[in-house]
């Protein structure tokens, strides 16, 4: 079942009758945190008693139990989900090690959950066969601060909507991009051996010496990184590997947002329109979801159009793109779903 504008409106509603101010200054319990906002959430996205598992055992020795145990449509228990008391600091250690050990000790689980009512924090395991949970969240969901980009994330995790395969796609991508990212901060911070044999190799060196590779190690600094980053841009943009966003495509795109947010259906979704440019293309896109694209914009020289449903239209000045008010609103009304 696809997720609609009708089922983000009505999540939406709910978490708006959740009283957050007044609990904050009941200064709710764990138990009390549980029962006052974190169940009737669970209960919004689909889980009812009879799929919701309380108090769910999650130890050999049967004397530990996990706060809360979410059934799939499958009837197997995949989401476990730990509650902690309102504004309680989520991030420590015990606390993540304490819902790794439940998540260890419960084979059929596949996503973990820590969350004090407001903030919500996505685990997923470390590789797809592992019973150990990646020590960072890979998704955080907050109910003071969200989008309906983040309602329909939030969505994918009900009862009906569920399926682990795509959620861990999408945690495995984020994981392996910050182990990425990190291991290269560490190699540029602290240079390795192979790093900087490879280097002098590259520079037509042979044997390497200290000397040299001191000099080496020197010279590996946020400046020279900075440089040689502004050098990687140029030879990407020569050879077609970088997009660049121009001025004129970012013109357009602002005229295009200006005509929308004065439809009546539209004035208040000025924050989901966003867009992203790509090789052959910059899309005007709701949510910052490429499948909600409201149109195309190509800038080739002076040649410029717009692709609504696909179809194009040329553009010569601002008033060519105003004409065309009728065509972006029906599109982007329709994306909206209302």
């Amino acid at each position: 079942m696809a997720i609609t504008k009708k089922h983000i409106n009505s999540l939406k509603s709910d978490l708006e009758k959740i009283e957050i101010a007044k609990f904050k200054t009941e200064k709710l319990n764990e138990d009390n945190t549980r029962k006052r906002i974190i169940e009737p959430i669970l209960m919004s996205l689909g889980y009812s008693w009879d799929n919701m598992e309380s108090e769910y055992g999650a130890s050999r020795k049967g004397n530990e139990r996990a706060d809360i145990g979410l059934k799939s449509i499958s009837n197997k228990i995949e989401i476990l989900v730990e509650c902690k008391r309102l504004g309680e600091k989520l991030l420590k250690s015990t606390l993540f090690d304490q819902l790794n050990q439940y998540f260890e000790s419960l084979p059929t689980t596949r996503i973990g959950i820590l969350t004090d009512g407001v903030i919500w924090n996505f685990y997923a395991p470390k590789d797809d066969n592992s019973r150990y949970l990646n020590y960072e969240p890979y998704y955080t969901f907050n109910l003071e601060e969200y989008t309906d980009s983040d309602i329909e994330i939030l969505l994918s995790y009900s009862r009906n909507e569920f399926q682990y395969k795509k959620t861990y796609e999408v945690a495995f991508e984020k994981y392996f991009n910050d182990a990425f990212e990190n291991a290269l901060v560490d190699e540029l911070f602290e240079p390795s051996d192979a790093f900087l044999k490879a280097i002098h190799q590259r520079m037509g060196g042979k044997q390497m010496k200290d000397r040299m590779r001191n000099t080496l190690t020197s010279l590996i600094n946020s400046k020279t990184i900075q440089r040689a980053l502004d050098k990687v841009i140029q030879k990407e943009i020569k050879v077609g590997g970088v997009t660049i966003t121009t001025a004129e495509e970012l013109n357009i795109y602002h005229v295009v947002k200006t005509i929308l947010v004065q439809v009546k259906e539209l004035k208040k979704q000025s924050d989901r329109i966003t867009f992203r440019d790509q090789k052959s293309s910059f899309n005007v896109i709701l949510d910052d979801n490429i499948r909600k694209t409201i149109c195309k914009i190509f800038v080739d020289g002076n040649k410029k159009s717009i692709e609504i449903a696909s179809k194009n239209y040329p553009i010569n000045e601002i008033s060519s793109i105003v004409d065309l008010k009728g065509e972006l609103s029906k599109v982007a009304i329709e994306l909206l779903g209302v």
